[in-house]
């Protein structure tokens, strides 16, 4: 086991781009929350590739990318979600963890507009 999250310069599964702080907020309110990753699915993130698997999305996408994002930076994320058909994408300036804690709500709203636009649209 190693740490999941943890200040830049730390041993830690996430140690940038305000993961430490995202995972303080997240957590406040969970007194058994323990800040641990098991090392096998630390090699299963890492051999993970979504993009794989884009050939089977056959329902419209609504993308929320953070410009700043050193984690999903959002030039990859926008050329692999490119072969969508039905796709869009919002570009918010920050960074990872924000669009989660400072944009949490724009995020939010976003989605749920675009959600509820699209159930409008099958209709």
């Amino acid at each position: 086991m190693i740490a999941t999250t943890g200040k830049p310069g730390e041993v830690a599964a996430m140690t940038s781009d305000g993961a430490w702080e995202w995972m303080e907020r997240m957590t406040a309110d969970a007194p058994t929350y323990r800040n641990e990753v098991t090392l096998a699915s630390l090699w299963n993130l890492a051999n993970y590739h979504p993009a794989d698997n884009l050939d089977f999305i056959a329902c419209p996408v609504h993308a929320v990318l953070a410009t700043d994002d050193a984690i999903t930076p959002a030039p990859a994320a926008r050329r692999a979600l490119s072969p969508i058909g039905q796709l869009e994408v919002v570009e918010i300036p920050q960074t990872h963890f924000e669009l989660f804690t400072d944009h949490l709500r724009e995020t939010i709203d976003l989605t749920r507009r675009w959600f509820a636009h699209d159930l409008e649209t099958a209709l």
